[in-house]
């Protein structure tokens, strides 16, 4: 019997590795600080998430004040969408995408532009570029 993990995230080529354990979902690439686990036992705290952030800055040489930790990927689009789109604005999409960031963007009265697809089902990222506007806030 094939399970999700096997499908989709233990394969040695695949970009994903969800082998972490407590929800986490990082990047085969991205090596954790080996005391990874000190700065996230004590999640969601202020405290922690901020150590944390340091933590990946210094590791990585990014500055901590450009990482953004969230509750999930639900969590950080709604975060995004209060900073981009608290004066309204346009949001582009593609017709089959995930829909958070529509919900999140339309409750601050901002506007979807939905663009087709291709017949194939795959993004036209010049349909995309061409629709772009002076309103484009975000592009998902």
């Amino acid at each position: 019997m094939r399970t999700f993990l096997n499908d989709y995230c233990m394969e040695k080529n695949s970009k994903i590795d969800m082998r972490m354990g407590n929800g986490f979902i990082v990047p085969r690439n991205f090596d954790l600080p080996e005391d990874f686990q000190l700065y996230i036992s004590q999640y969601p705290t202020k405290i922690s998430e901020n150590n944390l952030k340091r933590k990946l800055g210094e590791t990585y040489c990014i500055n901590h004040n450009n990482i953004i930790i969230g509750a999930g990927s639900n969590g950080i689009i709604q975060n995004l969408v209060k900073i981009f789109f608290k004066n309204k604005g346009e949001l582009i999409v593609s017709e089959f995408s995930f829909e958070q960031p529509e919900f999140a963007v339309t409750s601050l009265g901002g506007t979807i532009k939905k663009i087709k697809n291709n017949l194939d089902f795959s993004i036209s990222c010049e349909r995309i570029l061409l629709s772009i506007s002076n309103e484009t806030k975000a592009i998902f």
